[in-house]
């Protein structure tokens, strides 16, 4: 089977350079919240709870190194809370757009969200 892929082939860097700013901008404004690595330079996942369906929090934003300065700009400017934990990211990252989170990550987001988000809309 010869799928013609070369074999340097990065599938995520090729599918996201071309997003277009104002999709990633939508992206960032559906998340409840970002996580980033921890110099904030390489990756970041952006997430979202339905506290009606009470599922697992899906990502809906996943941004690389190329296109963190854009990402991050946007999420300042649209007051989005990024927190920055190497481990929740790198786990995070592998998940694809609009995919739930796997149980491993669920204690880890939910302190998360419970911490800041949760405080947040009560105050």
């Amino acid at each position: 089977m010869d799928f013609n892929i070369p074999i340097s082939w990065n599938w995520k860097k090729d599918f996201l350079s071309d997003r277009d700013p104002a999709k990633l901008e939508r992206e960032i404004k559906d998340s409840d919240f970002l996580v980033a690595d921890a110099k904030g330079t390489h990756r970041m996942v952006g997430l979202k709870y339905d506290a009606e369906t009470m599922n697992a929090p899906m990502t809906t934003c996943i941004c690389m190194n190329f296109e963190m300065a854009l990402a991050k700009s946007i999420a300042f400017r649209l007051g989005k809370m990024i927190f920055y934990d190497d481990v929740c990211s790198a786990s995070l990252f592998n998940k694809a757009r609009g995919e739930s989170i796997a149980e491993s990550d669920y204690y880890r987001c939910a302190v998360f969200y419970a911490k800041y988000i949760c405080a947040a809309k009560l105050r």
